[in-house]
């Protein structure tokens, strides 16, 4: 940001001075007395196109020309480092933003003016307006700061730039603004933060009210429990099956969900599952199947090709052997803890099967709470209360509930199983809000409310957002963690209508191997432009090592693709690059605020 011309009048006195453009050779200090990294303070006095008149405290000023000139306002501070200076030459570079935008003389300036106290507050509520590049004249900071006191728990920062973007305000909508401003919004974090609330409820009831156990252990296990399958096909199509055939769906004829690891094969329940195209038999003397010997033989004898699925929903986890490593006991539980819960269990009326299962680790966490579910009510409260408040049954039971408030990849190529993610979550938080409501006096069940109200609160203000721009969370549920995922569509909705093959939109991903991960997508027809930003050198090999994996991938689609991956560039600003994408947020006016401050 130099100030660079081959002809630039400035003027000290009545004196001229023209500068070199870059390059040229200078001397350390020139007959002004004007030395090499000098700081120029002033006030800007002019702006036309590139060309910026600025009057130093002396009464001395000076016009050159600077290409980003517009972003200076008239009255506005503004300083200037001299990097080189000569008898007739002197070149200029500007500061940076910071300086502009947070300088203190500014602020305190501005203050004076008013007739305001220096405080940390009224400091904050000046350099929110110019941050927003609104007056800071006397009115407008006693509008803001009255303005702000409407919400005196959110910034100041915060409150003044919705204002200005003229979103729709609430207490609640202003305090969720704020944590996408300070990227602490993120859903994943704020349900395992919720999660931990919960189960600190529950060692209290455990505890405290045993008696109460049973009855609540119920409700949040059936709450953990409920199918989360997505299923797009409402009913089933029941011709007959051909000769050498299976027709397979995980729904009931009338179109609802069968129990998981159920299936309905040629019209008969079976107990079994789809593992990489093929029907595997969780158990066939289990009196549900009572399998005849024909059909027993045709699932066994089957090849892949003549299996026809007749929905998309179907259960992986069985066998158990072949269940997902994150899912089974001997992963949630960790160190003492399976050897705890496996003591606490051992002589309950549960399968022989199961408790093998929790002290081998290969159990399933839902299937174990499947099973507690059923003993928990008829369990006397002493025991009830030891398992609710139990380290093994609270770590079974977060698993469960994030594993069901979370969506994998898989389930994210039909559009609308997002959809129903947050139909569920919402119904579900409504449910902990009234439970946690019961006893608000308790702090611990206050805690668990405002937890849960922030969940809500979050949701809320992405539907919001939605309004006019199109963005949701991702809490995503990967093979061996969960991650948080944000996905802005750039293209506004407007723009969208009238060009619906053109496309942009970022996918921000943060994971625990491969770090924050940035991916821009352009679509225009069928060409489709990627760039990858990543954290780490090796990281940009391992994708350029695999890319084609992708570009395959998209062509067996009909789709081109064209690749960078490169390292990060700078961080998303949530507002800037992505809310006020229309709105002239960086852009300064001519005259902003009164001459006098």
């Amino acid at each position: 940001m130099a100030i660079f011309s081959n002809s630039v009048n400035n003027t000290l006195g009545r004196s001229n001075i023209k500068t070199a453009s870059p390059g040229s050779g200078v001397s350390r200090s020139n007959s002004l007395g004007v030395s090499e990294g000098q700081l120029i303070k002033g006030t800007v006095t002019d702006v036309q196109g590139n060309r910026i008149t600025i009057e130093r405290d002396d009464g001395t000023a000076f016009t050159g020309q600077l290409s980003d000139a517009s972003k200076y306002s008239i009255g506005q501070r503004a300083a200037f480092q001299v990097t080189s200076a000569s008898p007739n030459t002197i070149l200029l570079k500007a500061l940076s933003d910071y300086y502009l935008l947070n300088s203190d003389d500014m602020v305190f300036k501005a203050l004076e003016e008013a007739n305001l106290p220096k405080s940390p507050h009224n400091i904050d509520v000046i350099r929110a307006l110019m941050s927003t590049k609104q007056s800071i004249s006397r009115e407008s900071i006693l509008d803001a700061l009255k303005f702000c006191s409407r919400y005196p728990e959110v910034s100041a920062d915060a409150v003044l730039t919705m204002k200005y973007l003229a979103m729709p305000m609430t207490e609640e909508s202003v305090k969720q603004f704020e944590q996408y401003q300070n990227k602490t919004h993120q859903l994943i974090n704020q349900m395992e933060t919720m999660t931990d609330s919960i189960n600190e409820v529950l060692t209290l009831i455990g505890k405290q009210a045993p008696d109460a156990s049973g009855n609540i252990g119920m409700q949040f296990l059936d709450m953990a429990l409920e199918n989360k399958g997505f299923s797009t096909l409402p009913a089933l199509d029941t011709a007959a099956a051909a000769p050498g055939e299976l027709l397979v769906s995980s729904l009931a004829p009338d179109g609802t969900p069968l129990p998981e690891g159920t299936l309905l094969i040629n019209g008969q329940p079976v107990k079994a599952g789809v593992i990489n195209g093929e029907i595997v038999l969780s158990d066939p003397t289990d009196p549900l199947t009572n399998l005849t010997a024909e059909l027993k033989e045709l699932i066994e004898n089957t090849p892949k090709e003549n299996i026809k699925i007749l929905s998309d929903s179907l259960y992986n986890e069985i066998p158990e052997h072949q269940s997902p490593m994150k899912l089974q006991a001997g992963t949630i539980l960790t160190g003492e803890a399976k050897n705890d819960f496996y003591t606490l269990i051992k002589d309950l009326p549960l399968s022989e099967q199961l408790k093998q299962g929790v002290w081998e680790g290969t159990a399933l966490g839902k299937d174990i709470l499947s099973e507690l579910r059923t003993v928990l009510p008829l369990l006397p409260a002493e025991t009830s209360g030891k398992i609710l408040s139990s380290p093994g049954f609270q770590a079974l039971l977060k698993n469960q509930l994030l594993d069901g408030w979370s969506i994998s990849p898989e389930e994210l190529k039909n559009g609308e199983n997002l959809e129903k993610l947050y139909e569920r979550l919402e119904s579900q938080l409504e449910q902990v809000s009234k439970f946690s409501e019961t006893v608000l006096s308790h702090k611990t069940f206050s805690e668990l409310n405002s937890h849960t109200n922030n969940v809500q609160g979050n949701l809320n203000f992405m539907k919001t957002l939605n309004e006019n721009l199109m963005y949701m969370q991702l809490p995503l549920r990967l093979a061996e963690e969960n991650a948080h995922g944000d996905l802005y569509v750039m293209t506004k909705k407007d723009a969208m209508k009238k060009h619906p093959d053109k496309l942009k939109i970022l996918l921000h991903l943060e994971l625990d191997h491969l770090g924050v991960l940035d991916i821009h997508i352009e679509k225009e027809s069928a060409n489709v432009r990627t760039k990858f930003y990543v954290e780490d050198k090796k990281i940009v090999r391992l994708f350029e090592k695999n890319i084609e994996l992708l570009s395959d991938a998209l062509l067996e689609q009909g789709y081109l693709l064209n690749n960078e991956t490169l390292l990060h560039e700078k961080e998303l600003d949530f507002v800037k690059d992505f809310v006020a994408q229309d709105v002239p947020i960086g852009d300064m006016k001519r005259y902003n605020f009164d001459l006098r401050a």
